[in-house]
């Protein structure tokens, strides 16, 4: 849950808080390393990953890859700002139920509809055990 403070004075104090989230209940968890190749990177929460079968090292996710980082591996659970030849250690949900809103396609064109080996790709992040729901009801224990 995002809060920001756009004003923040000896006398007023204004506060947006956003509900939006990606886990929503029952989540696993991985850490991983990523790497940014050929470019500097400021990758989205929720952004789905695949791993490089060499190294391990989580990338974002691409459709039409042919090296393995066509297979989704989880969902990045922070934003992460990577320099070009950088490597950062960070945490990915693999596991449980997660909101379809929050989930972000790093490349242009790709969404829930891309396909890969004859399967779309939420299939492919079924197999991984993430449940993808279609809304947020905020209907945990704590609402957090």
């Amino acid at each position: 849950m995002g809060v920001t403070n756009p004003v923040n004075t000896r006398n007023q104090l204004y506060t947006n808080i956003s509900s939006d989230k990606i886990l929503l209940g029952n989540n696993s968890f991985a850490e991983r390393t990523f790497g940014a190749y050929g470019t500097d990177m400021v990758i989205d929460a929720g952004t789905i990953v695949a791993r490089l079968p060499g190294s391990g090292e989580i990338v974002p996710w691409k459709a039409d890859a042919t090296d393995g980082t066509q297979y989704p591996a989880g969902l990045l659970l922070e934003q992460l700002t990577v320099a070009d030849g950088e490597k950062v250690d960070t945490t990915i949900v693999n596991k449980g139920k997660v909101a379809r809103e929050q989930i972000r396609f790093w490349y242009a064109g790709q969404d829930f509809s891309s396909v890969v080996d004859n399967r779309r790709v939420e299939d492919w992040l079924l197999d991984l055990g993430l449940e993808i729901e279609a809304a947020d009801e905020l209907t945990e224990f704590d609402n957090s």
